[in-house]
């Protein structure tokens, strides 16, 4: 039930993404939250994980006992870290943003935290082909292809709320 209600609200404001789109091609303040709230909406409902999203409480408050040596030595994969991952200067692409995510999870590390960024002029950067403007269709498809990448590998996908 509450998958399916999830997937009607996420389709309705996708649909809500090509209505509200200013006459003028900008892209509104709308339109930039609809978009993070499908790309927060798509991280909850596919990169579900087989651990809790944070430590049980009750054990983080439970004085030190010989039990925390071997669970130092051996921890949770809720404790695993996890990295960074940038859209940089809209240098990507698919191929890529597949193959390093399986580096980054046969590595151990547990999720991804998306970021996009943009350093200088992206025409400056040798050795691209295509830059991807932020915030475009192709942006938005990357950034989906990113998350279902992440949990088809069974890592944890963040995203930063700002582009």
């Amino acid at each position: 039930m509450v998958n399916r209600q999830r997937t009607t609200n996420l389709s309705r404001l996708q649909s809500c993404l090509g209505e509200r789109a200013s006459e003028s091609g900008q892209w509104s303040i709308f339109k930039i939250l609809v978009l993070l709230a499908l790309s927060l909406g798509t991280a909850s409902i596919e990169a579900q994980t087989d651990y809790p999203a944070v430590p049980d409480t009750a054990r983080l408050r439970s004085p030190f006992s010989k039990d925390d040596q071997a669970a130092f030595l051996r921890p949770g994969r809720i404790f695993y870290p996890e990295t960074w991952f940038h859209f940089l200067n809209g240098s990507i692409r698919r191929e890529g943003i597949s193959r390093d995510l399986e580096a980054i999870a046969a590595s151990g590390i547990q999720g991804v935290q998306f970021f996009h960024g943009q350093v200088g002029d992206p025409a400056d950067w040798p050795g691209t082909e295509e830059h991807v403007e932020c915030l475009s269709p192709k942006w938005e498809s990357l950034v989906r292809h990113t998350a279902e990448e992440a949990h088809r590998l069974g890592l944890r996908f963040s995203l930063q709320t700002c582009p």
